[in-house]
């Protein structure tokens, strides 16, 4: 069994027990078993004794013993797309094609996911060179794409893999019908309509952005809370910060999305006074003076913004 495998059932147990994930133990029986043997679970906590024959799986200790077979492990263990789509990873993209895929042809996949998360990776990086940025979205969008005009006939000749998203004549086509700067402005408007019914945004989420770089940190969660993040979670200094941020800000511009900073700013407001950064109208001022901010900073509290506090 896996590190991941057993990490994720330890959780599970010990959350249903009110244990500690630490006093969950798992005997492999697979590697000591031999054909035709019999297999003994020791009695542990008043546990009754219990035997398994020619079946592999694992002991579990530190509840009452229980004996747990490989293919109902591997058959319940089901991942669950992130609601914030800033916070998705490789596996979230895997989980959200092979939806994508149940649903188009009412029939189920056998690709493996770690090997496939690999690939999804590699594409993620070949958009990241043909756009010059990273973004999620764009990611998601690909993928749509690919489904819409591609995958049919792939699937009919050689069945579907991931690998077929990086032929570079696919990728070509879909970087020359692809307006990011318009997608995103309708992408930030179901944001908004989604703000006035829960937060969308997470410290995750803003962690995960960050990584894939600043102008994607800039475009998720606009001038305020991404200089406040960089001074206070990444310790930044503060001139530094408003460096990055006004050269992410910039290299926007010059891809005329700099509308995609505003609009991402303006999305959390309100904010709150205590911030150690509240002047983002001096940063976009640097570079276009016709762009005005709708921010405002009010003396209130709102615990979505914890994060961002200095004495956390």
């Amino acid at each position: 069994m896996d590190k991941e495998t057993e990490n994720y059932l330890k959780n599970i147990i010990s959350e249903v027990n009110k244990k500690r994930p630490e006093e969950i133990k798992f005997k492999d029986l697979r590697k000591r078993k031999k054909k035709g043997e019999r297999v003994k679970c020791g009695q542990v906590e008043g546990g009754d004794l219990r035997t398994r024959s020619n079946e592999e799986g694992i002991e579990i200790t530190g509840i009452k013993t229980d004996f747990v077979r490989y293919d109902q492990i591997y058959k319940s263990r089901k991942f669950k797309v992130k609601e914030n789509l800033e916070e998705w990873k490789s596996f979230d993209f895997f989980e959200y094609t092979h939806k994508l895929y149940i649903s188009k042809y009412h029939e189920n996949w056998f690709l493996n996911r770690g090997g496939n998360s690999l690939e999804i990776n590699k594409i993620q990086d070949i958009l990241y060179d043909m756009f010059g940025f990273s973004s999620n979205l764009i990611m998601k969008d690909y993928i749509h794409f690919f489904f819409d005009n591609y995958i049919d006939e792939y699937k009919k000749k050689y069945g579907f893999y991931f690998s077929q998203m990086k032929y570079n004549s696919i990728l070509k086509k879909f970087v020359a019908s692809y307006d990011y700067r318009d997608r995103y402005l309708k992408y930030t408007e179901e944001k908004n309509i989604k703000k006035r019914e829960q937060d969308t945004f997470t410290p995750r989420g803003v962690l995960q952005s960050y990584k894939l770089g600043e102008t994607t940190l800039l475009c998720n969660y606009g001038i305020v809370l991404s200089l406040n993040w960089l001074l206070v979670d990444q310790d930044m200094d503060k001139r530094d910060a408003v460096k990055l941020v006004l050269n992410a800000c910039k290299k926007l511009h010059r891809k005329s999305m700099l509308i995609i900073v505003k609009k991402a700013t303006e999305l959390y407001s309100p904010y709150p006074l205590w911030l150690p950064f509240k002047q983002p109208d001096i940063i976009i001022s640097k570079i276009e003076k016709s762009l005005p901010l709708n921010v405002i900073f009010k003396n209130e509290e709102n615990d979505k913004f914890s994060f961002l506090r200095k004495n956390k």
